[in-house]
């Protein structure tokens, strides 16, 4: 598999999306959490990636994966053209994640990307 070839595949299929329609697009992938890892190359793969969408296409371009460190998102921000991050499991695990954020200008939810609040479908946290 020619990672490179598939990933300029990939942005090809993006901007046609954009071109007929679409009014965002996220980018994430199967089992997201599982597969990147906070820290992991696998995760600056998708950062990358989503990175070049944003600069090839007119629509907003939404980053998935596991995000839960403000101050890894004000970063990537700064230092990328994605502006937009998909979050769900850590609000499930720090309600407050998002208050702390705008009220300190850093947050950081515990959320371990273990996924149980998804699978269990209950959008509760089961780490102790």
């Amino acid at each position: 598999m020619n990672l490179y070839k598939d990933f300029d595949d990939s942005v090809e299929i993006c901007k046609i999306l954009s071109e007929n329609g679409a009014d965002s697009l996220q980018i994430t992938t199967f089992l997201s959490p599982q597969y990147f890892r906070k820290g992991t190359s696998n995760q600056n793969m998708l950062v990358e990636f989503a990175d070049k969408v944003s600069r090839e296409v007119q629509v907003p371009v939404v980053l998935g994966g596991g995000w839960s460190d403000m101050d890894v998102i004000n970063d990537l921000t700064n230092s990328s053209s994605i502006e937009f991050f998909s979050m769900q499991r850590p609000f499930v695990r720090s309600q407050t994640f998002l208050t702390e954020w705008k009220k300190e200008g850093h947050g950081r939810s515990e959320c371990k990307t273990c996924n149980n609040c998804f699978w269990k479908k209950t959008s509760t946290c089961l780490i102790e």
